[in-house]
């Protein structure tokens, strides 16, 4: 970055650069007073430091806070080992020679001496405090067998928690949705700006509860290091064994409650747990949907829904034997066009480990949600129990079906863990099962969404007598595997709070904002950064899209360039 426009050129195929706050022959770095501070967080409840690095080297007006960020924060290397950063000189340098040399192997400068001058100036800038990187260039920039990402992100699918329910992030980012609110570790929160980042790597850290994460490997997460305490760290930095934060949190879910959709919901998850959807062979070869109910209870709560769905469709329902006498098992079969609205709409053609949970029960609301788990609970699901514990849990084929289930139990705040249990027989699967282990989690689920057949929940009212650990707030989830799934097209959030919840997964943002070659957008940005440093978090910004000072306008003159507008946000 030059300091003035006109202090650049690239009128020889190299950019040039003249000095303006440095002299050739001095390095900035000896053009300051230093001194060596120790940097301490305390930890005033446990008692000790949470953080201690003694005897680093800082310029005496940088201040003692500034000195403990840094320090904590954007040192890198293991602590108490000579690999460790200890002075502002290595961490400045080992960004400026970096960013310096990737401009010399791709040839950015006219001659050496160009490129020294790039370097001075930047180190000049950044030790003297008049810019500051983001975060990810800091922490990886320079750093030995580090991706050398600049913003950190998460994959398009990866799940925002927010009082609607759970939103992709990149929807959010393609609907720029400023203004929405969205859920972090103390409750809600309000997002700032928004940002696709182009392709970057992506890690996927899964838990034994079965939760998972995708981030790039720059994005800062919470690392728990007892029920309230931990740090952010890096998402490449977190090893097995690590434990990530989950936050209890519920969201009602977005639009009107519709007695219509909740009768659907309730029919698309007994359709997906014990009925057919699909064209049976034969003469007959219309889109036919059939449900199967074994007790009275659940033939009664489908039919209550085919009345509100279908109406005047006309239904076959027949007696099927079983060898358990006590079972009344019946089928009851509709068909016909008219069922593909309601099959295209509900994702239900998909059967088998190909099924998934309908995507618009992630921000339907929860009495839709509801009736959805209620039917598949009752038509897949159990109460197991063990005498001391017991558990609510399903099992089925599908692992995209089971973990959305898991995903929509945490909309109502409920816990519950992923489990896999494979099946040596050719012909078989294996089982994913989701279950609800803990009294307070059972309770959510029997108040919340229960079961349909009085004997199953008479069953789970049983458990529910029994002591036994009440739901908190906060989980901490071991790690179990960390996967790399390759480049992915990323995106990003800024929040209020510099925080939020993905999957209910606590998580940090580092912001780039993007700025466009029109008025428009150039006033916005002044109004985004204000907001974000307001909230106290902190943003990069991309000016490369704004014309320089030595462009043409069409209507005569030249460009006011990047800078100009850079002192425009500076002075408001």
């Amino acid at each position: 970055m030059a300091t003035k426009e006109r202090h650049v050129r690239a009128d020889r195929g190299g950019l040039t650069f003249e000095r303006y706050f440095t002299k050739e022959g001095t390095h900035p770095f000896d053009a300051l007073e230093w001194e060596t501070r120790d940097a301490v967080i305390p930890n005033f409840k446990e008692g000790g430091n949470a953080f201690e690095q003694r005897d680093v080297e800082f310029p005496r007006a940088w201040s003692q806070n500034a000195t403990t960020i840094v320090a904590q924060k954007y040192f890198r290397g293991p602590l108490g080992t000579p690999q460790r950063e200890s002075s502002v000189r290595q961490l400045v340098g080992r960004v400026v020679d970096t960013i310096r040399g990737w401009g010399e192997k791709d040839a950015y400068f006219d001659t050496p001496k160009d490129a020294q001058a790039f370097a001075d100036e930047l180190s000049h800038l950044l030790v003297t405090q008049k810019a500051a990187f983001n975060s990810p260039v800091w922490f990886n920039v320079g750093v030995p067998d580090t991706p050398q990402q600049c913003s950190a992100c998460q994959p398009y699918d990866s799940l925002v928690s927010t009082p609607e329910g759970l939103i992709p992030i990149g929807r959010l980012v393609e609907e720029d949705a400023v203004g929405t609110k969205v859920l972090d570790s103390s409750g809600v929160t309000t997002i700032l700006a928004t940002k696709h980042n182009g392709v970057k790597d992506v890690l996927r850290i899964h838990t034994k509860a079965g939760h998972v994460l995708d981030v790039t490997a720059d994005h800062l997460v919470w690392r728990a290091s007892g029920r309230e305490t931990g740090s952010f760290v890096l998402a490449g930095d977190l090893k097995v064994g690590d434990r990530l934060a989950w936050h209890r949190s519920g969201s009602f879910g977005d639009g009107e409650i519709d007695r219509r959709e909740i009768a659907e919901a309730a029919l698309a998850g007994w359709l997906q747990s014990d009925g057919f959807v699909g064209q049976y062979g034969g003469t007959n070869r219309s889109l036919t949907i059939e449900a199967m109910t074994v007790t009275p209870a659940e033939l009664e709560w489908v039919t209550q829904a085919l009345d509100a769905v279908f109406p005047t469709v006309h239904r076959h329902e027949r007696s099927v034997f079983t060898k358990d006498e006590a079972l009344d098992c019946r089928r009851t079969r509709l068909y016909g066009n008219v069922l593909e609205g309601f099959v295209s709409r509900w994702g239900l053609r998909a059967r088998g480990v190909d099924m998934k949970v309908p995507e618009r029960l992630f921000t339907a609301p929860l009495p839709v949600v509801a009736a959805y788990l209620r039917s598949v609970f009752q038509a897949e699901g159990y109460v197991s129990d063990r005498g001391r514990s017991a558990r609510v849990a399903l099992d089925m084929i599908s692992e995209d079906l089971v973990r959305g289930i898991q995903l929509l139990l945490s909309r109502f705040g409920i816990f519950s863990r992923l489990s896999f249990k494979s099946d040596r027989r050719p012909d078989r699967k294996g089982c994913w099962s989701v279950s609800i282990q803990n009294v307070g989690d059972q309770q959510l689920f029997a108040e919340e969404i229960g079961f349909v057949d009085p004997r199953k929940a008479t069953r789970l009212a049983a458990v529910l007598d029994r002591p036994g650990k009440a739901h908190r707030d906060t989980k901490q989830l071991e790690i179990m595997r960390i996967e790399p799934l390759g480049p992915m097209d990323v995106y990003d959030i800024q929040t209020e709070s510099g925080e939020y919840l993905s999957g209910n997964l606590r998580v940090h943002n580092c912001f780039i904002l993007a700025v466009d070659d029109t008025m428009s957008s150039i006033l916005n940005w002044y109004v985004e950064e204000g907001t974000i440093f307001k909230g106290g978090s902190g943003s990069g910004i991309n000016l490369s899209r704004i014309r320089s000072s030595k462009e043409a306008l069409a209507g005569g003159g030249t460009a006011s360039g990047p800078v100009s507008f850079m002192r425009g946000a500076d002075a408001s």
